[in-house]
């Protein structure tokens, strides 16, 4: 929804209530609280952002205007140009904001989604995004998954402890990994349908291709074993009645590929081609089916997933310098003297950009096709989601940045007064089911999804 119709949502909305409060009471009764335009702003008509005195203005004036009134809502809302289904979304989140008591701060520029509130402690290390879904950890090792566009809670599952790695989502199940067991739930239904423990230790979140399942160990391995289901028929007497079946699953080794360090981080997949680093300095390339295609070396360990786009891949070494290598030769395009440990993966975006953290030293955007530095966060510290037009970095735990991609301007800090902290999210806004959307977690414990309104953006009218 744009800015300009949220102001009509809003403008209708606060004049609707009034209105109701009129036919209840037979006088004007309302009073607009600071949740009810917190995350909506409003054209002053001069090219920027309306004050909080020209917001209350205005609906004082509507409210004065509404007072004899005996229109039904329908005619309200006709003639404010807003519809029922607009009215309908605008009351639900107004209601939501005020069970959960979240107030949006006035300088956080984006439109309010929906937020959630949990009993047990959410763990800060502990919300992962997976493209349709949110994937959240509380303190008593509860694993809760919720739908990213409407913040309802799918399952919930207890795990026996803390998962090792983070998740690995499929189509089909969540994997986890917990005391050295891959544990993989139902996506939809949230049951444990299997959990099984290889004769490795694992040392990095899977990589799941089903039937397929790869991963890295701390033998310094890449392991790539195969999901079997059988099925067992269990028989109580002569008749058919008496009998049930149920399915057992099992892993079975396939291959492995064996490397001269330890491999610490995942490996990713593009178009059937795996990519994984090792301490031992080298970036692999390998097929599904275990055939070596080319192996990258660099002067220090690989100790972060690498990241890739169309044509280039991206990957950090300890030796300060990150690199582009040809995706399908293994030739190297550029590499980028970070200054700095390489140990958190970058943030390709597109074939255009690539992000990339740097140890105490913030983000740095490059050019995916030349390496080129076009600009700097010093004070970057998580993805907090990509859009077309934008990047949005959490600057500490309080601090929320938009900088426009192309001119490296930062647009608008928020101070996010109120919230606790915030969660990584190096969305892909091209792929309709990863949309652009920023999550926090109030100091009481609840989740809050803020979406893009572009037409708030003072700076860029």
């Amino acid at each position: 929804m744009t800015g300009l119709s949220l102001q009509r949502v809003f403008v209708v909305f606060a004049a609707v209530v009034v209105f109701a409060a009129m036919s209840a009471e037979g006088a004007f009764g309302g009073r607009r609280t600071e949740d009810d335009s917190s995350s909506v702003g409003m054209d002053d008509g001069a090219g920027g952002l309306a004050s909080a005195d020209d917001l209350e203005q205005a609906i004082r004036s509507r409210r004065a205007g509404f007072r004899s009134s005996k229109k039904s809502l329908s005619e309200l809302l006709e003639e404010g140009g807003v519809t029922l289904e607009e009215w309908e979304r605008e009351k639900a989140a107004q209601a939501q904001l005020r069970i959960t008591k979240v107030e949006i701060p006035d300088d956080l520029l984006l439109e309010y989604d929906w937020s959630l509130p949990f009993g047990p402690a959410i763990k800060k290390d502990g919300i992962w995004v997976r493209k349709d879904i949110l994937l959240v950890l509380t303190r008593d090792n509860s694993l809760y998954a919720i739908d990213r566009l409407n913040g309802k809670v799918l399952w919930e599952v207890r795990l026996t402890a803390k998962p090792l790695f983070p998740p690995t989502v499929t189509a089909t199940y969540v994997y986890v990994v917990v005391q050295n067991y891959i544990v993989a739930i139902d996506k939809v239904q949230g049951q444990v349908v299997w959990r099984r423990q290889p004769d490795f230790p694992i040392s990095a979140a899977p990589l799941v291709m089903e039937p397929n399942i790869y991963l890295p160990a701390w033998d310094g391995k890449f392991y790539c074993l195969e999901i079997k289901r059988r099925e067992k028929l269990y028989v109580r007497g002569a008749t058919e009645e008496t009998t049930f079946r149920s399915h057992e699953y099992d892993l079975y080794y396939r291959w492995h590929h064996t490397t001269r360090g330890h491999i610490v981080s995942s490996a990713i997949d593009r178009e059937g081609v795996l990519y994984f680093g090792s301490g031992d300095g080298y970036l692999y390339s390998i097929s599904r089916d275990g055939e070596l295609r080319f192996a990258f070396q660099t002067q220090g360990k690989l100790e972060a997933s690498p990241s890739c786009n169309s044509a280039t891949v991206f990957t950090g070494s300890t030796d300060f310098n990150l690199y582009g290598v040809d995706r399908l030769t293994g030739d190297e395009k550029w590499r980028f003297p970070a200054g700095g440990d390489l140990r958190e993966p970058p943030v390709a975006d597109g074939n255009k950009f690539v992000f990339v953290p740097v140890l105490n030293k913030g983000y740095h955007a490059l050019n995916a096709v030349t390496g080129r530095e076009l600009w700097h966060i010093p004070d970057g510290t998580m993805v907090a989601g990509l859009s077309p037009d934008r990047a949005y970095f959490f600057l500490d735990d309080t601090r929320l940045a938009a900088v426009d991609k192309e001119r490296g301007r930062v647009t608008w800090i928020s101070l996010l007064r109120g919230f606790a902290f915030g969660v990584e999210n190096p969305n892909k806004w091209h792929d309709p089911a990863d949309p652009m959307r920023v999550y926090l977690v109030s100091s009481g414990n609840v989740l809050v999804s803020l979406k893009e309104q572009p037409r708030l953006f003072k700076s860029e009218r």
